[in-house]
């Protein structure tokens, strides 16, 4: 399985592998997680426009820098709907600072709703935690900003409240999350979870430090203390069944947001060791 990548190897020099059962991608610049969804939608992988989970430091929900004309083109067939043209589109038109591909992908047609941990924390308290998208044919989309999954897994956070303002805008049935049971509903044909390496990394200044041991050790391996019987769930327990539940999983190494190509190349050993048991290569 290769999604037709061969053909794009300058792009994604990477070969398709396996993460707990579903194909997972590995490139560079976030944008280019677009062709990716779109090749696994023609290959029936998955069904567009299909619901994401995404953790990233930025929230990457521009406007289109460019505006939204050819990708209302793409989307319409107006110009061709194949992936090399989606490439150029991705390649020209969307910004290299890599903050409006999200708002690009629904669009496009690709991405329905988003589900973004991890953007809150650099977020002024004023900004909503929602934004609520209507794309140019009329389509709504939310995407929700949320705290990492140990915080929003344990007391009064979003997979725990049924007051938090997230579950009221439909977060649970979004993600298929079933808080009773701490389980999350598969669906792999409408569920992509993508990964920004810069997520696992901590600003300060105009510098940016990949998370020690320490850092997973609590965000991840600490259990959660919820209101639910799961209580004492880890979260990496969930994000591997999420991982499960996907039909897709991309990852974008992001280096200049990482602080340097070394940096990204030290998160992603430590992200792939804690997390996923060094299951990817």
């Amino acid at each position: 399985m290769d999604f037709g990548l061969h053909d794009l190897t300058h792009m994604y020099p990477n070969r398709v592998q396996t993460l707990y059962g579903a194909p997972a991608v590995i490139f560079r610049d976030h944008r280019w997680t677009l062709p990716v969804v779109f090749m696994a939608g023609e290959e029936g992988i998955l069904k567009l426009p299909v619901r994401m989970v995404t953790f990233d430091r930025h929230r990457d929900s521009l406007a289109p820098l460019k505006g939204t004309g050819p990708l209302e083109a793409f989307r319409s067939g107006k110009i061709s709907r194949d992936t090399a043209m989606l490439a150029e589109l991705v390649r020209d038109h969307l910004s290299p600072r890599d903050d409006d591909w999200i708002i690009s992908g629904m669009e496009l047609g690709l991405l329905s709703d988003v589900i973004q941990f991890g953007s809150l924390t650099e977020t002024p308290e004023n900004e909503s935690a929602i934004t609520c998208y209507n794309d140019r044919f009329g389509q709504d989309h939310r995407i929700f900003h949320l705290r990492r999954p140990a915080q929003e897994l344990s007391y009064k956070g979003a997979l725990t409240d049924h007051g938090h303002a997230a579950v009221k805008e439909g977060l649970w049935n979004i993600l298929n999350w079933l808080p009773e049971t701490g389980k999350i509903r598969a669906d792999k044909h409408t569920l992509i979870v993508d990964i920004d390496l810069d997520f696992f990394t901590m600003p300060w200044e105009k510098y940016v430090f990949p998370f020690p041991p320490e850092v997973y050790e609590g965000e991840f391996f600490t259990p959660a203390q919820s209101p639910y019987c799961w209580s004492g769930l880890r979260p990496v327990d969930w994000l591997r069944s999420l991982v499960k539940s996907a039909g897709l999983v991309t990852v974008a190494c992001e280096p200049d947001f990482c602080g340097s190509k070394d940096k990204a190349e030290q998160v992603f050993a430590d992200m792939n060791l804690f997390l996923f048991e060094s299951s990817l290569e």
